[in-house]
């Protein structure tokens, strides 16, 4: 149990890095979702980061509205936010990060 909680706690941080480096705009910001660069990125991580949060019970609130805020702004056509969040050997589709275009493909 106690491995599982710091598992959580190492993700958790990792994820809050990775947005703060993106430097994702806040979630009360008016329309925030239209005007990120690298949006799908974004999304991504906030999308991650909800998964986190969404397995506490206490925090299962906040990880909704990021995971509301994630789909809002996922703008990929090819796979849907939850396919590129699920990363396990049965599925097909595998998210790559392009850098050179800022677009998870």
């Amino acid at each position: 149990m106690m491995e599982h909680s710091s598992s959580l706690l190492i993700q958790e941080g990792l994820y809050r890095r990775a947005i703060d480096l993106l430097k994702a705009p806040p979630l009360e910001a008016e329309g925030a979702e239209t005007k990120v660069y690298r949006r799908d990125i974004v999304a991504l991580a906030r999308g991650g980061y909800a998964e986190t949060l969404c397995i506490q019970q206490n925090r299962k609130v906040e990880g909704e509205r990021l995971k509301r805020w994630a789909e809002s702004a996922w703008r990929n056509r090819r796979m849907s936010l939850a396919e590129a969040l699920d990363i396990s050997e049965y599925s097909s589709k595998v998210p790559v990060i392009d850098s050179r275009i800022s677009r998870v493909l």
